[in-house]
């Protein structure tokens, strides 16, 4: 038997996706500021089932079906206020939309058929936040099809290296907080997406980890842009570093991609952010980000700060290793930072 979903919703469904560290806290916030896009969903069972297909675990036909049904769900509790988040100091809280009215209204409308008939009038379109999902995100595209975008968030490594080393040092050991889909391997129980270097993962100390993930997770991306022309048409990949400081540009082809249009919400969102910025490192002072590993940018030039964070890592991860890190940045920033540094 082949699992099918027969009838699906057809609204437009927008994955804000990078590598943790990327940015796109930045990014889901703002973009749930236009009037169309929905509030900031976490699509966590999205990412599993995508784990599971790459695993080879269950079938495209399996993985597809479910994400179906997962993006469906979405759609129909979002627009009752179902499983929408009001806890006031969340980053995905209806109390940090500028549209939040939008989710109170609908606490008191029609539900079950009504909800139906209101998806196909408003098309709202849903506004999800994945963690490094584009390298597997195959079965999304069989799913959804033309309605998929990808807003891919990428970022200088270094920016990127300090939250993914207090994931792997704090996260990946003995914390049921953990919950992203494992596989074990021996005694070894490790993250699916490391899948093809599991070797080199497990005997690499916590920074060797996540630069390994870093480096595997960059060519599984460049290899899926490189030979699906589909999804790499219906990716959007956007320089962290050239968003916050020039971001109309990125701004007109997400707004012709989706086709919506600014608001005052969307640039008073953009400038909580303090973007545009005049240096990269300018970013808000949250207890969230703090705890991901952000701190003041140094005084200096934006030279300084990568050096800074360099010998940061170099002390903490193998020669072998390292070297990969060294080389992530010299192509990133031959390809992103020209005019920058």
């Amino acid at each position: 038997m082949k699992p099918k979903k027969k009838f699906t919703f057809s609204n437009h469904v927008m994955f804000v996706d990078g590598m943790p560290g990327c940015g796109k806290t930045l990014f889901s916030p703002f973009l749930g500021a236009y009037p169309q896009v929905e509030l900031l969903t976490y699509a966590y069972e999205v990412e599993r089932y995508c784990g599971l297909y790459y695993l080879n675990e269950i079938g495209l036909d399996a993985a597809s079906t479910l994400i179906n049904l997962s993006i469906d769900q979405i759609t129909y509790h979002s627009m009752m206020c179902r499983e929408t988040n009001f806890r006031p100091s969340d980053l995905s809280s209806v109390f940090k939309n500028p549209n939040k009215m939008r989710y109170f209204k609908r606490l008191f409308m029609k539900g079950d058929h009504a909800v139906t008939q209101r998806i196909k009038d408003e098309k709202p379109i849903l506004n999800l936040t994945t963690h490094g999902l584009l390298a597997h995100s195959e079965p999304i595209f069989f799913a959804l099809g033309d309605r998929a975008t990808f807003v891919e968030i990428i970022r200088h490594p270094l920016y990127q290296i300090r939250q993914h080393y207090l994931n792997t040092k704090n996260l990946y050991i003995q914390d049921p907080r953990h919950l992203e889909l494992t596989y074990q391997t021996g005694r070894e129980v490790v993250p699916f997406f490391v899948k093809e270097y599991e070797n080199e993962w497990i005997n690499g100390n916590p920074m060797d980890k996540a630069i390994l993930s870093m480096y595997y997770w960059g060519k599984q991306v460049d290899q899926l842009l490189s030979k699906n022309k589909t999804i790499k048409s219906q990716t959007i990949v956007i320089p962290f570093e050239r968003f916050v400081l020039c971001p109309d540009s990125y701004l007109k082809s997400i707004e012709s991609t989706l086709g919506v249009d600014r608001t005052n919400s969307v640039l008073k969102a953009l400038k909580r952010q303090n973007v545009p910025r005049k240096r990269i490192a300018d970013g808000i002072s949250l207890p969230v980000y703090k705890r991901c590993g952000w701190t003041p940018p140094i005084d200096g030039t934006e030279k300084d700060e990568l050096l800074v964070r360099s010998d940061e890592v170099r002390k903490k991860s193998t020669i072998k290793v390292f070297h990969l890190l060294q080389e992530m940045n010299e192509k990133y920033e031959e390809k992103h930072m020209k005019g920058i540094l």
